[in-house]
């Protein structure tokens, strides 16, 4: 377990797939050698697009959660973070979270841009353009669970912008005024009634 908390990630993932300092999670740097002596597993092919992941507990409110955190390379040159999420964070959760952190200024100015499967189950939000954040419905009467955290990986070339693209290749963009009406319709799972009302309570 590490001592760094669930909320204390999301606020580091937010500048950035470059912005988590290693000691947050308990390495003295991000190296490959670093990540290996640590008992981190590497996935891929380590002379091509490849990430070494750990499994941690993290602190999140009077419990813990598990996480598992991956560090992105290609070949030899380092890329950036990302993490899936275990199990018991909401969305809803995430985001109140999110409105308590910041003024009143900064909500103002924070970019929330909505994309979901056909059906409503899945989707994801990508934050000010930067962070994604993936989630799922596990069940009929459940609300999205928060899955992963991804970044873009700005300063490569050929991976800048990998995260936003794998999301707009998969899922739908749904606007502010496509989920303003679509809450008042019967056929939409619970947890995007639930997710909406939140929106129009608290961002919108």
């Amino acid at each position: 377990m590490i001592s760094t908390t669930f909320y204390e990630l999301f606020d580091s993932f937010m500048g950035g797939a470059r912005d988590l300092h290693p000691q947050k999670m308990g390495v003295d740097s991000f190296s490959r050698s670093e990540l290996v002596g640590n008992s981190y597993e590497l996935v891929g092919d380590a002379s091509d697009f490849h990430f070494y992941e750990k499994a941690y507990d993290v602190p999140y409110h009077n419990r813990k959660v598990i996480i598992v955190f991956k560090y992105y390379f290609n070949g030899e040159v380092s890329l950036g973070a990302g993490l899936s999420v275990g199990d018991g964070v909401r969305l809803t959760a995430l985001l109140k979270k999110l409105l308590m952190a910041v003024s009143r200024q900064n909500l103002d100015d924070l970019q929330l841009s909505f994309f979901f499967s056909d059906d409503r189950r899945e989707g994801a939000v990508i934050f000010d353009d930067r962070l994604v954040v993936r989630f799922d419905q596990w069940g009929a009467r459940n609300a999205y669970m928060v899955s992963t955290f991804e970044c873009d990986f700005v300063e490569s070339e050929l991976f800048g912008a990998i995260a936003k693209n794998a999301v707009k290749d998969s899922l739908e963009s749904v606007s502010q005024s496509v989920m303003k009406v679509e809450v008042e319709a019967a056929d939409k799972p619970s947890a995007y009634l639930r997710l909406v009302k939140i929106l129009q309570k608290y961002f919108w």
